[in-house]
């Protein structure tokens, strides 16, 4: 029995052919053996007992009142943070309480509300502020392709537990590309929305929203991220960023004949390396053999300039949780500078889609690299002597990610795999104006439909787990019999 999407496995559920017992159990079973026994520790909280209880409650609802549950008896996971009730919430902090918090944030109560459950916690780097899942409470995520390189962050154990078959879903958050840097790094489909559509609320007290933070889902095909993300867009929407009312409009394309698509391919204050290079051009090919037209064309703005509003917007927003010493405190007229060339900014991306639908850049400039978690206390964005595989300073990689979250605009990840079974995937992304989630995920779904039988837009069971998949799907179709 190996995962299906969404909407094949709640039907399952729905009409009986499967309990929702038989998938927690069989989510359960494979956490035991592809994540802990794999070595891959991607899942650092289980909640293993009050899961199958939820599940035994759900396998007595009546069939009409399962069929009112889109993601009935489907079990997901959350990024360590993001509150639970009855779980620990630490981000990695061993100062932390590893008690249970008391209340569950929106989005879990929304996903929960469809039928969904929650089966356990996945891993963060320290006070999720790195590219990569170590701290010193749960330890280090690797990579499910290949364990001496890292998953990506904030939310690696959350892309690593999706690309190993572990659950269908997760959700994760992103201020910087945590969830579209695993995604890249483990091969996976990713959403970051709108800011200030989807609620980053922990639960318990009204408190305003995160700047430049968002909360999105993580999943196996295009199609998932969809149904999850209307979801959140329904039920669980920010009520303190003043967009609690905001509509999003259609997807404005249903067929990629016609689409507009500017492609900004690289950077000289970010070069990416051969390996995006190469998922660019088979994607830029599949989506001109569909019909769309594709355009070399990026906003007028300047990428040093890009960079350096997007890490100072960053510092002022997460400071007070992460100060440094290195670097003096900022006053209010830097913080009024920073905004005004963040307005800047925005404008010239504004402009650019009066022209085309989308935009399509990289999502990072490397493929998924070695493990350099030291010092794992030096947040991604802030200047460190770490380097990247291609000899660009650590703090350089957040470019491409940062181009979405300082804009506050949607950019959907999807995956592109390498020209080899061993070689590694990446992931690009589908940047649209704003408000256009729809767009985005439509034009991501419409790709992964036109790259099939290519690598584009397209998930696999990582190569160094196929023989371990392949032997727990037998064990998990006798669960289901």
């Amino acid at each position: 029995m190996e995962w299906e999407n969404l909407q094949q496995l709640a039907s399952k559920v729905q009409n009986g052919e499967i309990t929702s017992v038989n998938l927690t159990q069989a989510a359960l079973s494979r956490i035991s053996t592809v994540d802990a026994e794999g070595g891959i520790n991607a899942i650092v909280v289980l909640d293993s007992e009050r899961a199958l209880v939820r599940a035994a409650e759900i396998d007595e609802l009546s069939v009409a009142d399962k069929e009112k549950l889109p993601l009935v008896g489907v079990p997901i996971t959350v990024k360590e943070h993001i509150n639970v009730a009855g779980l620990p919430s630490t981000a990695g902090d061993p100062n932390a309480s590893l008690g249970p918090v008391l209340t569950s944030a929106p989005v879990v109560l929304a996903l929960e509300a469809t039928g969904a459950i929650v089966i356990g916690k996945t891993n963060v780097p320290l006070n999720l502020a790195d590219y990569q899942s170590y701290n010193a409470v749960y330890g280090r995520t690797n990579n499910p392709h290949n364990l001496t390189l890292s998953p990506g962050g904030s939310s690696g154990g959350s892309s690593a537990a999706v690309a190993a078959g572990l659950v269908p879903v997760c959700i994760g958050t992103d201020i910087g590309g945590s969830v579209r840097v695993p995604a890249h790094c483990c091969g996976v489909f990713a959403h970051k929305p709108t800011w200030g559509i989807i609620s980053k609320s922990n639960g318990g007290e009204p408190a305003p929203p995160k700047a430049l933070s968002t909360t999105g889902p993580i999943t196996r095909c295009a199609g998932d991220l969809s149904i999850v993300s209307k979801i959140l867009f329904a039920n669980a929407r920010d009520h303190f960023s003043g967009l609690a009312n905001a509509i999003l409009p259609p997807a404005r394309v249903e067929t990629l004949q016609g689409c507009c698509i500017a492609l900004w391919d690289n950077d000289i204050i970010c070069p990416v390396d051969e390996s995006i290079t190469s998922a660019i051009h088979a994607t830029v090919k599949v989506l001109e053999n569909a019909g769309a037209a594709v355009t070399l064309a990026k906003p007028e703005v300047d990428s040093e300039e890009l960079l350096q509003c997007y890490r100072e917007c960053v510092n002022d927003a997460t400071q007070s949780q992460q100060p440094d010493e290195k670097e003096p405190m900022r006053t209010y007229e830097d913080f009024l500078v920073t905004q005004q060339t963040q307005c800047k900014i925005r404008a010239a991306f504004a402009k650019l889609f009066s022209q085309y639908d989308v935009l399509l850049t990289p999502t990072f400039p490397v493929v998924a690299f070695p493990h350099n978690d030291v010092p794992a206390d030096r947040p991604f964005y802030r200047d460190s002597p770490r380097v990247l595989p291609n000899g660009l300073f650590y703090h350089l990689g957040c470019f491409w990610p940062a181009i979405a979250n300082l804009t506050l605009l949607p950019a959907t990840a999807f995956p592109v795999q390498g020209e080899t079974e061993e070689s590694l995937p990446v992931a690009l992304q589908i940047v649209g104006r704003e408000l256009d989630d729809l767009t985005c995920l439509k034009v991501t779904e419409l790709l992964e439909k036109a790259g099939k039988g290519t690598r584009v837009a397209q998930f696999k069971i990582p190569f160094r787990l196929q023989k371990a998949w392949n032997e727990s799907s037998h064990i998990l179709a006798k669960i289901a019999n």
